[in-house]
């Protein structure tokens, strides 16, 4: 796939107070499949992302997710892996 960025995707996934860049195009809160999937889209679009998560899943005592597209029936931290996999690369 080639990209149309000038640069890598800039995306991050903020886990604590310290932060290296002072401006962002999106900060999103929430790094559950939603706030994941929006950060890969912007990020996809030339975007400065900031992801904002506090690491605790609210699906986290879910056996399975069900309804998100080529993902059903994983479990919630499956899921949690692949997409920080994603958008890491």
């Amino acid at each position: 796939m080639q990209r149309l960025c000038p640069a890598p995707l800039s995306t991050t996934l903020l886990r604590s107070g310290n932060m290296t860049r002072e401006h962002w195009d999106t900060i999103i809160v929430g790094g559950g499949p939603a706030g994941l999937s929006a950060a890969l889209m912007l990020g996809r679009c030339c975007r400065n992302v900031l992801v904002c998560d506090a690491g605790k899943p609210r699906n986290s005592a879910a056996k399975q997710m069900h309804a998100f597209l080529t993902r059903d029936g994983i479990t919630p931290s499956h899921f949690l892996q692949i997409a920080r996999e994603q958008l890491n690369n």
